[in-house]
């Protein structure tokens, strides 16, 4: 059996993570520690050896870590019999982790509900690979997770979805850089050649989400007025009632049709 007072230095960072911060990918870990990649991978792949650290396989892949709290309960019992504070301090961090993820996700009504921005990536997966005939994007720049992007456009080249792309005219006043315009640019190249309808409009994009097979919205939350290139997103909501995503819809076709008629004037 392990001792944790073995567990010391980086290892210990990434651990403590985890027991503060609930289930999490490797990635979501980089982030919040600051520590190198591989290094973490080590240290999780270190752990899982130790049965203090599960890993549960994830969609298109990634995995998800979390710590396993019956045998580190099982480890500081044997280590020392005054760890019982510890224990009952870990006891109050796991509940505080579970109430944190329920609320992660709001439930706003049977037909709508809000998250955090770091749940969008997991919901976007799964509606990408639930949909069955379509799927609309309108964004001012197209830029998905890698994994999702991936299996979008495999699933397009296959000719399993129609996949149409609404974003920002890299002509357009709106544009907030020549980068930006080059990633427009290079992204378009991408997506056609995976057999993507791409089109263009030099006004505000109508939102910025996602509709699948008609039936359900996906809404990234971002400032509206006085939009900004730092700007960043502060949730998502998705949306299925129907009178709201068919609104939209109108929105995206509406957008297509008129970005259209000033490209044949």
């Amino acid at each position: 059996m392990v001792k944790l007072s073995h567990v010391k230095g980086q290892e210990r960072i990434v651990f403590c993570d985890l027991i503060q911060n609930g289930p999490s990918t490797a990635n979501q870990i980089v982030k919040r520690t600051r520590l190198k990649k591989n290094r973490v991978y080590e240290f999780l792949s270190d752990l899982r050896k130790e049965k203090v650290v599960l890993s549960l396989p994830m969609i298109h892949g990634e995995t998800l870590y979390t710590f396993s709290r019956d045998e580190v309960l099982k480890c500081l019992r044997g280590e020392n019999s005054k760890l019982n504070g510890l224990i009952a301090e870990l006891n109050r961090i796991e509940e505080k982790v579970v109430n944190s993820q329920e609320k992660a996700i709001i439930q706003l009504s049977e037909e709508m509900w809000t998250g955090l921005p770091e749940q969008a990536e997991l919901q976007t997966a799964r509606f990408v690979q639930e949909a069955k005939q379509s799927i609309l994007i309108s964004t001012y720049m197209f830029k998905w997770f890698n994994k999702i992007e991936d299996a979008l456009l495999s699933r397009a080249k296959r000719k399993e979805v129609v996949v149409r792309v609404l974003m920002t005219d890299p002509s357009s006043p709106r544009m907030f850089s020549s980068e930006h315009r080059r990633n427009v640019q290079s992204r378009t190249l991408c997506l056609r050649e995976a057999g993507v309808e791409v089109n263009f409009t030099t006004e505000r994009v109508p939102f910025r989400g996602s509709i699948f097979d008609g039936k359900v919205a996906l809404i990234m939350m971002f400032p509206y007025s006085n939009e900004k290139e730092a700007n960043a997103c502060t949730g998502f909501c998705v949306c299925a009632n129907s009178a709201i995503v068919h609104t939209l819809m109108d929105f995206f076709n509406t957008s297509i049709q008129q970005a259209n008629r000033n490209t044949k004037n």
